[in-house]
């Protein structure tokens, strides 16, 4: 937000703040960035680990509370038959002010599962269900 005041950017990188454990732009930043026509690339949608099965959240090993939270949305992932890595990418691609994401595989497996991810069909009802169960 102080990046915003201070001069016309074209874009903003935003790292780890809207993801499925967390939408803490959602408030004053995307409606900010909306307001002057600006748009967001995002980095880290798997919150550096957690989402993909990784035992780290956000630089450090995650609370009880996080890895609650993670395994409820797997469990409504699951129901759909969507991988929790799929549900992690796809979530951004709800909001139109989000483009592109980067989410910075380490290998060439992580690669081609990230682009499986991006292929992956999810149903529309998927969203509103995953929504009730947060």
């Amino acid at each position: 937000m102080d990046a915003l005041a201070i001069r016309d950017w074209d874009v903003f990188l935003l790292a780890g703040r809207y993801t499925l454990l967390e939408q803490t732009a959602v408030d004053k930043l995307f409606p900010a960035c909306r307001k002057v026509g600006k748009s967001i690339i995002f980095r880290g949608p798997f919150n550096l680990g957690v989402l993909v099965g990784r035992d780290t959240w956000n630089y450090t090993k995650f609370p009880k509370e996080i890895i609650d939270k993670v395994r409820a949305l797997g469990v409504v992932a699951d129901e759909f038959g969507i991988p929790l890595p799929t549900t992690a990418l796809q979530f951004l691609l709800g909001d139109e002010i989000i483009y592109p994401v980067i989410p910075s595989p380490r290998d060439e497996g992580e690669f081609e599962q990230i682009v499986t991810c991006f292929k992956t069909t999810v149903p529309k009802e998927f969203w509103p269900t995953l929504k009730e169960k947060k």
